[in-house]
């Protein structure tokens, strides 16, 4: 996946979330997709934007190079915590993630395109981007939010 660090950069800015530096996690994105294991799954897609972080992932939007589709992408952020195993309040782990998407297929369900968890316990998920206008009304409008919903 090719992406300019500037454009991921102000597209990470442009979330605003408290607690997230875009040049760093600009520079972990473009080193985590560049990575054996995530390298591979990458290479068919095109970055568009960043959709939303959360407190351990972001999830981009991506275009499928082959069908010309728009895709969900989830990473780490650097901030990540890895799973510990004898923790049992700590992260979910997205091994269980991964297993629960690849085995479930349902037309209400987005489906999942690839994925993996490396050795060093980052990940990448492709799902695909569902995009949901007037699911989740604001108040005094019949239009709804209009943002992307992504179950990834």
């Amino acid at each position: 996946m090719w992406v300019e660090r500037a454009n991921l950069g102000r597209d990470l800015t442009a979330l605003a979330r408290q607690g997230l530096e875009p040049e760093v996690e600009a520079d972990h994105l473009l080193a985590l997709t560049s990575s054996v294991g995530i390298r591979e799954l990458v290479e068919g897609v095109e970055y568009s934007s960043a959709l939303k972080a959360g407190g351990s992932g972001v999830v981009l939007d991506v275009r499928d190079r082959q069908t010309g589709a728009h895709r969900a992408m989830k990473l780490p952020l650097s901030t990540a915590v890895k799973p510990i195993d004898v923790d049992p309040s700590g992260p979910v782990r997205v091994q269980l993630e991964l297993a629960a998407l690849s085995s479930v297929s349902h037309q209400n369900i987005t489906r999942l395109f690839a994925g993996t968890v490396t050795d060093a316990d980052d990940y990448c998920f492709i799902v695909e981007l569902v995009t949901v206008h007037g699911f989740l009304g604001q108040a005094g409008s019949s239009e709804g939010v209009g943002w992307p919903v992504k179950w990834a």
